[in-house]
């Protein structure tokens, strides 16, 4: 086997595979991603708000 491969598998792709796993996130969102969360919400409160205001611009 290739020694290179084998420590980085063991040393960087087995550490990142076990942080990206969706499946260990509490409500679908890793802890690490914080700062990423927090922007998707706000863009999210945004979008909701945009929305909010063309259905009420809408004719009835």
């Amino acid at each position: 086997e290739n020694t290179e491969w084998v420590d980085w598998h063991a040393g960087v792709l087995v550490k990142r595979n076990a942080m990206e796993n969706i499946h260990n996130w509490a409500c679908g969102w890793s802890c690490l991603s914080q700062p990423t969360s927090r922007l998707l919400e706000n863009h999210m409160k945004k979008a909701h708000l945009l929305l909010a205001e063309l259905i009420s611009s809408l004719p009835h």
